[in-house]
């Protein structure tokens, strides 16, 4: 465990130099904590802890200070500020630690997952103030090649999924050769985009479907196998709902962003630990 957090922490630094992350905020700050120690205890806060008193009540008995070499705990308030301020810089640091990994030419995959906004379930929210209100959920697209994410965009309010892959695609750092999605794909002006992206699109075609070029070539000979690899984006969702929750804790827009920036850090940052370990191993 140690020598994976250590990597780890090595890592996050490397990326966060990167993006010229300044050590303090300001020239008058206190100089307790240098801005990087606090963008590594988020990420390891995601990672370990439900919550942020969880996580204070948690860190003076773990290592994590001394891999630090943190002067004083952080309190709640103090994490939760310091987690909206980093937002774009866990946004970039997400995909950056993903970046060196991707080969020229590799096939990703595309899907939407909900993540409820209220805690709370309605029975209980009936029970207590006498009125039923619906859960909200959140929509979460994400772009996945194996393991890893390399893209994703939160949305609060109502937006088509493929609109969404729409608007992530200008953020992919390295664009993948052939995208693949579900039946929700099936849609020849997305496939007519993808292909003037100069990626290949794959969906299932729709039954009674024949209109449009692609979708006739798709239908006449569908690349089953090279399509079975979706199956990767619903691992992913699953296991991201079990390690990181399945509901945003956050009450506002720019806490349930920052949120969802931190748990995707965290998620990549420990698969790629894991796919380093295990190319050690097979070395051995």
């Amino acid at each position: 465990m140690a020598v994976d957090w250590k990597r780890g922490i090595r890592l996050l630094r490397k990326q966060f130099r990167k993006q010229g992350l300044p050590d303090y905020w300001h020239k008058n700050s206190p100089k307790i904590y240098q801005v990087s120690q606090h963008a590594i205890m988020l990420v390891f806060y995601r990672r370990c802890c439900r919550s942020y008193t969880d996580f204070v009540e948690w860190l003076p008995n773990s290592k994590l200070p001394e891999y630090l070499r943190l002067k004083a705990i952080p309190d709640e308030g103090t994490l939760c500020k310091e987690e909206k301020r980093l937002r774009p810089y866990l946004e970039a640091a997400a995909i950056m630690l993903v970046l060196p990994l991707l080969p020229p030419s590799f096939v990703a995959g595309g899907d939407m997952t909900g993540l409820q906004t209220k805690r709370a379930s309605p029975y209980y929210i009936k029970r207590i103030l006498g009125s039923y209100s619906r859960r909200g959920f959140a929509r979460l697209e994400l772009i996945v090649w194996k393991k890893f994410i390399i893209g994703f965009e939160l949305r609060l309010m109502r937006k088509d999924e493929l609109a969404m892959v729409k608007s992530i695609w200008p953020k992919l750092k390295k664009k993948p050769t052939t995208l693949v999605y579900d039946k929700k794909g099936d849609c020849e002006p997305f496939h007519e985009w993808l292909e003037a992206q100069g990626t290949r699109s794959i969906a299932p075609v729709r039954k009674g479907a024949r209109k449009g070029r692609i979708r006739r070539q798709l239908l006449k000979n569908f690349p089953q196998k090279m399509y079975g690899k979706r199956n990767r984006n619903e691992n992913v969702n699953f296991v991201f709902k079990i390690k990181y929750g399945d509901n945003l804790r956050a009450y506002t827009l720019k806490g349930r962003r920052a949120e969802i920036a931190s748990k995707i850090v965290a998620y990549n940052l420990w698969a790629r630990l894991q796919a380093l370990l295990h190319g050690l191993f097979n070395e051995t």
